[in-house]
């Protein structure tokens, strides 16, 4: 390996803050998403995959952002980051109601500099809304929701789920 190599993988690592922490989860690599598959395989909930994130920003080579819109009204705003072989380097899928309130987040950027943002499946994260927390440093830990599609089938669950509860109401003795 050449030493310019060595340098370029060195500087690319420092830039992202990557490497192994006392919490760090294992790191499967997933390679990137392919769109059509996904609107596909879930057209059932998927309305359409609009491109572009919240932001307005379209996609890059290095970064996919889309918007995939659902059938129940709610939004999953998709950033990737990707190597340039191909692998989703990290992630934001950060799903918002028609209004744009957050419900949840599930992110994979590593939090290396203050291990107060760590979780036991660093980089693996999930934000809950805004009013649920009392600070940003507050995360849950993401041991099962780690790619796009395990995301998309939550949602789907959720969403099939959810009615069955509409109507539920708690009894007072």
């Amino acid at each position: 390996m050449s030493k310019e190599r060595k340098r370029t993988s060195i500087a690319n690592k420092q830039r992202r803050g990557k490497g192994k922490t006392k919490r760090s989860y294992p790191n499967p690599r997933q390679p990137a998403n392919v769109f059509s598959f996904l609107e596909r395989d879930f057209a059932d909930i998927i309305l359409e995959i609009r491109e572009g994130g919240a932001d307005g920003r379209p996609s890059t080579k290095n970064c996919a952002r889309k918007t995939i819109i659902f059938r129940n009204d709610t939004k999953l705003y998709v950033i990737e980051y990707k190597t340039s072989d191909g692998w989703i380097d990290y992630y934001y899928y950060d799903w918002v109601t028609s209004d744009g309130k957050t419900i949840l987040k599930w992110h994979s950027e590593p939090h290396n500099a203050d291990e107060r943002y760590q979780t036991t499946t660093e980089p693996y994260h999930i934000h809950l809304p805004a009013s649920e927390t009392l600070h940003n440093m507050y995360r849950l830990a993401n041991f099962e929701h780690q790619t796009l599609r395990s995301i998309i089938e939550f949602i789907l669950l959720f969403d099939k789920a959810l009615p069955s509860f509409q109507n539920y109401t708690t009894k007072k003795p």
